[in-house]
């Protein structure tokens, strides 16, 4: 079956019924769900779903289509485990790319877990926040915020991470009338400065939030950092503004390979119950 990928994307569209189901189920956006369809339609030249305000049922041709594809993704599922226990050593290096506020604050807590759970695997960590080149293998995984991962990527939406603003409790306790404002070079956080005067500029969220902990004033930062930074705290009645997504993305052809599987997943699993802390429900409003 040529072009495996636009059935798994065909599969995923007839058990979630929606779009948004598929795209959710198969870590990729509603863009890519779309095009996807549209492109195997085009190729098998018949219209494969019925669309309706409420989502989309198969149609005559879908439904002839269906247990052909389940046939295909039983016998590659069967492939894949058989070359995963040819690659089952769980040891090697991995390299993760990530932006470094990520690492601070989610990632080196899970780190010692992980150690203890596979210590055959060196994990090497790449700490930037330019979107690598998972095709180029400059990573073998890659954690990014991002509101569109590429395509060539195997991904997993983890939380959306929205922005809030955050001051150190000294700092508010002193000027309840905050007037002192440290603006970030970043165009969603310069919205919710508004027409503040900045009397200082950072261009990294790490800076911002020693430049706030050190009492300089009031600024934006993403919720994961700021509501787990033990030296600041929320501005009174500050609201919260939707931004990225949280992504963690594998190159498609190493996925299956035993320890990027192992990491990924690890990391997956561990970020599940910090998903309110990423998404800025963790403090009460």
């Amino acid at each position: 079956m040529e072009n495996w990928d636009d059935f798994r994307i065909f599969l995923a569209l007839a058990e979630g019924g929606t779009i948004r189901e598929a795209a959710e189920l198969l870590g990729v956006t509603h863009v890519t769900v779309t095009r996807r369809i549209r492109a195997l339609e085009a190729r098998i030249g018949a219209t494969l779903f019925e669309r309706s305000p409420s989502g989309h049922q198969l149609t005559p041709a879908g439904q002839a289509v269906l247990p052909k594809a389940l046939e295909a993704q039983a016998s590659i599922r069967d492939l894949e485990r058989q070359v995963l226990s040819i690659d089952a050593k769980l040891s090697g290096t991995v390299t993760l790319a990530l932006p470094e506020a990520v690492a601070t604050a989610l990632i080196a807590p899970l780190l010692p877990e992980l150690r203890m759970l596979y210590p055959q695997i060196a994990l090497r960590l790449l700490l930037s926040d330019r979107l690598v080149n998972l095709a180029g293998r400059e990573s073998d995984l890659a954690l990014r915020l991002t509101a569109s991962p590429p395509e060539t990527a195997f991904g997993r939406r983890i939380a959306h991470s929205p922005l809030c603003v955050y001051a150190a409790p000294a700092y508010l306790q002193s000027r309840p009338d905050p007037d002192h404002w440290i603006g970030l070079d970043y165009g969603p956080a310069r919205a919710l400065e508004g027409t503040a005067d900045t009397h200082i500029q950072a261009n990294g969220i790490l800076a911002m939030a020693e430049l706030l902990k050190a009492g300089l004033g009031v600024g934006v930062l993403p919720c994961f950092l700021g509501d787990s930074h033990t030296g600041l705290q929320r501005l009174p009645g500050a609201e919260v503004k939707p931004d990225l997504d949280l992504w963690l993305l594998v190159h498609k052809d190493l996925r299956q390979m035993a320890r990027v599987r192992a990491v990924a997943d690890f990391i997956a699993e561990r970020l599940k119950p910090l998903r309110p802390l990423i998404e800025g429900a963790s403090v009460a409003s």
